[in-house]
């Protein structure tokens, strides 16, 4: 019975042992385990290491080497006009310039068709390529009121980078203020409007409200006194046109409106080769060397040569050196006045102390004669009205260009110094006189009317040669024929509108 107790002790005691020592081997194996384990979560870290640095070093020599990608969403719209587009963009990394194509819009290839013609890195020849070393770009030389598409690139000396897709900005339209730039009234002048044309809101402005104020939203000027003034008219830039700016020169005549009767020399303006200009040189030919008359028909200037001998009528083109001379099949005598009629699509030639004018077709050449109602020294034609006039120094008068019947008359100012009455010409109810003194090579002077009123408005001294005739332009500018004892002589323009003078009655 002992025995079999201490048998008994002896196998539980084996038991543990053989528990302890299968723990100790699984310890030791754990052990094992645990070490490669460490092993290879050191290698793997090891690894990562190397591809994290490896990675840092690509990715920071790509950052310093490779141009930075320009997104899309940052191409947008700086500025535009009716001929350029501005486009900005976010600028990017390690760039030496940026390319930025361009190209109209093609509304038949659509959204599709330019989507095709950029695909890659490089558009293809159907896209104007332009450089920016920044990150916006004034483009410039397009068409108003167009649509262009625009993409941009990033760009170094080594690479090339990635083109945006393509953004559409579209041109505006392009506006022009019409209007007159120089305008000339009196001091008596009412006020008036400046009535522009434009497309969007004008305001204006006056540089000297001495002479002239205007009113900022309507354009009614309101005269001050003598002198110049420039009027700005700004016309506001909006969403679809452009602004545009213009200024109008307004010159005010002093002038105080008096029966023209006997009235006394009032120079008003002055008129020499400082403030005229020569537009044509013209010469005689075949022995009439003097030119005495001239007519407008607004591509020829047709002057009427002669001195009491040879008569020649010559025709000059107001543009070109053509030139035809006509000799007269009547006796034209001195042919101190001259003018051409839109009407009766004829010249009209007066000689002084007769009422007989001699007629000449400068179509078919062909010559005749008639009266008017009153002896004359000039005649002329007034376009706007359809009027004919007559000047001498004893009656200024106005007649229907149809069938001469006088509309108005009024006496001629008398002033010292005025001794030979010459030619005239008007517009717009405004007559103006050729006189010159006794020095008719020296200070001549023009004489202002207001053949409805009766009124003497002034005069311009003038002081280029000896003053023989005067015509009206298409523009409504005076233009004066001066005789400078020369073979040349000269027509000259002056700085005088009578169109918008008479606007100014």
């Amino acid at each position: 019975m002992s025995a079999v107790k201490r048998g008994r002790k002896t196998k539980g005691k084996t038991i543990k042992v053989r528990k302890m020592r299968t723990s100790f081997r699984y310890l030791k194996n754990l052990e094992m385990n645990l070490h490669q384990w460490i092993r290879f979560f050191s290698a793997v870290s090891v690894i990562l290491m190397l591809a994290i640095t490896t990675a840092v070093v690509v990715l920071y020599n790509h950052y310093h080497e490779y141009p930075g990608r320009v997104q899309r969403d940052t191409v947008t719209l700086a500025d535009r006009g009716s001929d350029h587009i501005t486009v900005k963009w976010q600028e990017v990394q390690n760039v030496d310039e940026y390319k930025v194509y361009v190209r109209e819009y093609d509304p038949k290839a659509g959204e599709e068709g330019v989507e095709k013609s950029i695909d890659g890195k490089q558009p293809d020849k159907s896209w104007r390529t332009l450089t920016s070393t920044g990150g916006e770009l004034d483009v410039t030389g397009l068409k108003e009121d167009t649509k262009y598409s625009f993409a941009v690139r990033a760009d170094n000396k080594k690479h090339s980078g990635q083109l945006t897709k393509y953004r559409n900005f579209r041109t505006k339209k392009s506006q022009e203020i019409k209007v007159d730039e120089s305008m000339m009234r009196f001091t008596f002048s009412e006020p008036f409007k400046i009535d522009p044309k434009a497309s969007t809101k004008t305001t204006f402005s006056s540089d000297n409200e001495e002479v002239a104020t205007v009113s900022k939203n309507t354009g009614e000027v309101t005269i001050k006194g003598a002198g110049t003034a420039n009027i700005s008219i700004s016309a506001a830039e909006n969403k679809e046109y452009t602004g545009d700016k213009k200024t109008v020169a307004l010159t005010v005549l002093e002038s105080d409106p008096v029966d023209s009767g006997g009235a006394p020399l009032n120079e008003i303006y002055w008129l020499d080769a400082d403030n005229c200009e020569v537009v044509k040189t013209i010469t005689g030919g075949e022995g009439a060397d003097i030119p005495q008359g001239l007519a407008y028909t607004g591509d020829k200037y047709i002057v009427a040569y002669g001195m009491g001998g040879t008569n020649r009528i010559i025709s000059f083109d107001v543009d070109g050196d053509g030139k035809e001379i006509s000799t007269p099949q009547i006796d034209v005598g001195k042919p101190n006045g001259f003018t051409y009629s839109e009407v009766k699509k004829l010249c009209y030639c007066v000689k002084g102390y007769s009422s007989r004018a001699v007629t000449y077709d400068p179509e078919s050449g062909e010559y005749d004669a008639m009266n008017f109602a009153y002896g004359c020294s000039g005649v002329g034609y007034d376009k706007k009205n359809k009027w004919m006039y007559t000047s001498s120094f004893t009656v200024m008068a106005a007649y229907s260009a149809e069938d001469y019947s006088v509309l108005h008359t009024t006496r001629t100012a008398r002033h010292s110094g005025h001794v030979y009455s010459q030619d005239c010409c008007g517009y717009g109810g405004i007559l103006l006189h050729c006189v010159s003194g006794s020095d008719r090579h020296g200070i001549n002077y023009i004489d202002l009317y207001d053949i409805e009123k009766g009124k003497y408005l002034g005069s311009f001294g003038c002081d280029l040669s000896e003053l023989e005739s005067a015509i009206i332009d298409n523009e409504g500018y005076l233009q004066i024929m001066a005789n400078n004892t020369s073979s040349e002589d000269y027509i000259w323009k002056t700085p005088i509108n009578v169109k918008s003078l008479s606007e100014g009655l």
